[in-house]
């Protein structure tokens, strides 16, 4: 198992961590010592463990709003991709052979807008997704 020297709050630390997780492992120190920097207001003050507690709260609370937001989005995806398929079922069933079934523009315009905000907000999805892999 990898031991690895950060440097937060001006102190150094080694800690273990699994193989392949230094580079997250620094970066995630990284993010930490410059949330410290942000509660200190740019000033050469000794980081005591209370900083070091605060700022990880503030990450923390970061993340937990992420989380929430990413939910949010995924579940809303969910009942698009729903109506979707609904929508997809319900074309696919042919009407009568003396039935034609005509749908108006605005029917039209509106079913091709759903789809694109759709396919919008799966991009959004992908992109929240892989970018928060620490």
């Amino acid at each position: 198992m990898p031991q690895v020297m950060i440097k937060v709050g001006g102190r150094d630390f080694k800690i273990n961590c699994g193989d392949g997780e230094e580079e997250g492992l620094h970066a995630a120190a990284m993010r930490l010592d410059s949330e410290i920097e942000i509660l200190k207001g740019g000033e050469a003050s000794p980081s005591g463990n209370r900083e070091i507690l605060i700022a990880g709260l503030m990450l923390a609370d970061r993340l937990l709003r992420g989380e929430k937001a990413l939910e949010v989005e995924r579940s809303t995806l969910t009942e698009r991709e729903s109506e979707i398929k609904r929508l997809k079922a319900a074309a696919a069933v042919k009407p009568p052979a003396n039935e034609g079934a005509v749908f108006s523009d605005s029917v039209n315009e509106a079913l091709a807008e759903i789809a694109a905000r759709t396919e919008s907000l799966a991009a959004s999805l992908e992109k929240m997704s892989s970018g928060s892999k620490i």
